[in-house]
């Protein structure tokens, strides 16, 4: 089974339906002439179904519009209101709550998230003691986003997430640089949460930003996003056929880390509250200083998109680049560009500021590197610059990187030995297993003659791949108490590696001939427990 996402998406270009919806906003302004073709001709380069664009200048809403079809196959286009995953662009929804609840007095940034959260434990005492809420918001705790995504998936709610988070070792010392994290954004949330004495932290941000906003749409719960009529939909393409699945991802109950889901119309709204450095409507919702304290520098990064972040382009040559709080900070043809990416299964959007120039962006696709290129020829429109095709530039580097990956699973392929079985009857090797820490328990049953592992609330049936290796195929992992169609068999659970590919698992015996050890290729070493 053969399963890509993004630029190997191959259709027909008649099938993908990219003639343009009628804009609601009023004309385009002249710098935005030439856009409508560009996009097009990127979608077919790109071959993506659908996309929403949002554009906003001087607290006007220049353009908000859609393009394409919400499914493949299905007549339904996208408009300004259809509805698409923003992923991880929810942490700078994440860090204006907080800042917020400081507006208000009741945080400080510098406060210590024990103070809120006193049952929190991470993997040194110290670090607990000393971790405030800014090193949340800035990513300079040190836990990998790899490991913690994969936690979510398995966790049964935030708290689980969060113990977890003891077992989990840092990457990097405490506060030494920017890595990237989501766990500590659904700590944030939970601070929140505890602070407000609100429900949850979904109901904050939408008392608090989206009602007040008019950001009607927008939501951050799966079952909410998928009892919406006017939504995109994920696609992949599997054994070479284009195929729509069910929305679904790891912060499948909403975060600030990466659970909302928003609209073109919605997000422009959001972008002229940025602009506005906290205001809206004639409100002032966070102070201006305040405000400006998530748009300044807080963890240096690197300006290499091989290196650092992989939205950063090499080609754009930036001087500088950083993390504020809940937003990428760079330059950009001399200008202060503050940004920030979202993935989700099957979606990938950008929102990006040029605060100078009163400019802002929001692209949302099903599934491609497109929302970057788009923003740069937004960019370069209204700055004058000369005009570069980004969308090639993108493309290109997207193509390259999925050549590597093609490049690997041809190797792994190549060293299947054929001919082998299992040296133990199946049953031979269930039991339970545990790897001592973040991940805790896992078993291995037999059902319908083949072996089933379970991590958490995940699993998957196993088919031999040769000795005593086996592997899960990808879209193949399940999830218990899971609320969406099971009649839907394609997933893409996010953060469950490798993404896209074969999951294998090999068995070590001992020299007695017993399964002494579980190996779950990139997730961890299970001991069997006697």
């Amino acid at each position: 089974m053969t399963i890509r996402t993004g630029a190997a998406l191959v259709l027909a270009a008649t099938l993908l339906g990219v003639a343009t919806m009628p804009m609601r906003v009023g004309a385009q302004q002249s710098e935005l002439s030439g856009l409508d073709a560009y996009v097009d001709k990127a979608m077919r380069e790109w071959q993506v179904p659908g996309l929403a664009i949002s554009v906003v200048r001087n607290d006007s809403v220049v353009l908000a519009k859609g393009y394409g079809v919400r499914e493949l196959g299905k007549p339904e286009r996208v408009d300004e209101h259809t509805l698409f995953a923003i992923g991880s662009c929810s942490k700078a929804f994440g860090s204006a709550t907080v800042a917020m609840l400081v507006h208000d007095g009741k945080v400080r940034l510098d406060d210590r998230v024990q103070q809120y959260l006193p049952w929190l434990q991470l993997w040194d005492p110290w670090v607990t003691h000393e971790v405030r809420v800014r090193d949340l918001l800035a990513h300079r705790v040190g836990t990998p986003y790899t490991i913690e995504n994969r936690l979510r998936v398995i966790s049964l709610d935030y708290r689980d997430v969060i113990r977890r988070s003891r077992y989990m070792q840092p990457i990097a010392p405490f506060r030494d640089r920017y890595v990237y994290s989501n766990t500590m954004y659904i700590i944030a949330g939970e601070v929140v949460k505890e602070v407000s004495g609100m429900a949850s932290w979904n109901d904050f941000v939408r008392d608090r930003i989206w009602v007040p906003l008019g950001m009607n749409r927008t939501n951050a719960n799966i079952l909410t996003a998928r009892g919406t009529a006017n939504k995109a939909m994920p696609h992949a393409l599997i054994d070479g056929k284009l195929e729509a699945y069910e929305w679904e991802y790891a912060d499948s109950l909403g975060s600030p880390s990466g659970g909302i889901n928003s609209t073109a119309w919605d997000m422009a709204q959001w972008l002229r509250f940025q602009l506005g450095e906290g205001r809206f409507g004639g409100r002032q919702l966070i102070g201006t200083d305040l405000f400006r304290e998530m748009h300044t520098p807080h963890s240096p990064g690197r300006s290499s998109a091989r290196t650092g972040s992989p939205m950063i382009s090499d080609e754009t040559a930036p001087r500088f680049v950083a993390y504020g709080l809940g937003w990428l900070v760079q330059d950009y043809r001399g200008k202060k560009m503050v940004h920030h990416s979202g993935g989700a299964s099957g979606f990938v959007c950008q929102q990006a500021l040029l605060p100078e120039e009163r400019l802002g962006v929001y692209v949302g696709t099903s599934a491609s590197g497109l929302p970057e290129a788009l923003m740069y020829w937004v960019f370069d429109a209204y700055l004058g610059a000369p005009r570069r095709d980004w969308s090639a530039i993108r493309l290109a580097t997207s193509r390259h990187a999925e050549e590597e990956s093609q490049r690997v699973v041809d190797q792994r392929n190549a060293a299947r030995i054929k001919g082998t079985k299992p040296a133990l009857p199946l049953e031979g090797y269930g039991g339970v297993y545990d790897d001592g820490g973040a991940y805790g328990e896992a078993t291995v049953t037999m059902k319908d003659g083949k072996l089933v592992l379970r991590i958490g609330r995940l699993s998957g049936a196993l088919e031999h791949w040769h000795h005593d290796t086996f592997l899960i195929p990808p879209f193949s992992w399940l999830r218990s108490g899971d609320p969406l169609d099971p009649a839907r068999k394609r997933r893409a659970y996010g953060g469950m590696p490798p993404v896209g590919e074969h999951t294998f698992v090999t068995f070590v015996l001992d020299p007695s001939g017993k399964v002494d050890e579980m190996k779950v290729e990139g997730i961890a070493a299970f001991k069997r427990m006697r």
